[in-house]
């Protein structure tokens, strides 16, 4: 029979997966073991309100899940990639500052750039 606390305990996990991924606003600059020092820089900066791009960070538990999972992605961790990449696409506060970037190097659209780091 399972007992309750382990049934508690599949609940939560079912009702709020492991989060592998956070947006730069999300995390702490505090928080190096998990977000690595650059990914910990990045958070600390945009919580400071300096001009950071929007951005995501996957996790040092996730790079951990991946080797220890045979060179799997951990379960769910893709999925919130796909949906932090469109918060990301969304950010419409960068993306107005963007433009006067965009008229002084005349671009004609604000593109998404991503610039991945390890």
């Amino acid at each position: 029979m399972i007992e309750e606390k382990e049934l508690t305990e599949a609940n939560e996990t079912e009702a709020h997966p492991h989060k592998w991924v956070y947006l730069f606003e999300e995390g702490s600059g505090d928080n190096k073991s998990l977000f690595g020092g650059k990914g910990a820089g990045l958070c600390e900066m945009t919580q400071a309100g300096l001009p950071v791009p929007p951005g995501l960070i996957v996790t040092t538990e996730a790079c951990n899940a991946f080797y220890a999972n045979d060179k799997k992605f951990p379960e769910g961790m893709w999925e919130q990639v796909v949906e932090a990449l469109h918060e990301v696409e969304l950010c419409r506060d960068w993306l107005s500052r963007r433009a006067i970037c965009d008229l002084l190097w005349m671009h004609t659209a604000a593109l998404l750039h991503c610039s991945v780091r390890s």
